[in-house]
């Protein structure tokens, strides 16, 4: 039983060590899955932590952090696309509702930011309410304004993939006891 049980042990070590989806990310696979699945949007949770590579070592409070993240880079990135569209804008209608939905935006980029302060502080609830109110303030000024409108499908994604970040911070944070 010495050797050849030595070889075969040996084996199937080398085998998990190649196979870098079952070696030591396998835990934190596990508590991602089981995080997301407790959010309203589980894909846009996944979507976010396939991103920030670091999730696959963190644990649940650092998991609210890095959302919270995810939902700042999708805010910064919709901000300057659709920055860049509102200048082509000539519908005065249109014009005027998207320039209420860049200005809002800033608050939510301010409530974001207190987010993350509040969860540097330990304040998890807090920092879930304030992600919360972003979400709320997205889709109340942007979202509902733009459901009929004309943005296009590459802007439209990039909004729905704000607010779903934004929902999912909410839900990842409200799990950190």
């Amino acid at each position: 039983m010495g050797k050849p049980f030595l070889v075969l042990v040996l084996a199937i070590f080398l085998g998990l060590i190649s196979e870098p989806h079952l070696s030591f990310v396998k835990g934190d696979a596990a508590l991602i899955k089981d995080v997301c699945s407790k959010t309203a949007i589980p894909f846009y949770c996944k979507k976010c932590y396939q991103v920030f590579g670091r999730s696959s070592h963190e644990d649940v409070k650092a998991l609210g952090r890095t959302a919270i993240e995810c939902s700042q880079t999708e805010l910064a990135i919709f901000q300057s696309t659709f920055g860049n569209f509102y200048e082509t804008i000539n519908d005065a209608e249109f014009k005027r509702a998207s320039g209420t939905c860049l200005s809002n935006l800033v608050t939510v980029g301010n409530h974001m930011k207190s987010a993350l302060q509040s969860w540097q502080g330990a304040r998890y609830a807090d920092s879930a309410n304030q992600m919360l109110t972003a979400q709320k303030l997205t889709h109340q000024h942007c979202g509902y304004q733009f459901i009929t409108a004309k943005l296009t499908l590459p802007l439209a994604k990039q909004l729905d993939t704000l607010m779903g970040f934004s929902e999912v911070s909410n839900g990842v944070l409200k799990q950190i006891h």
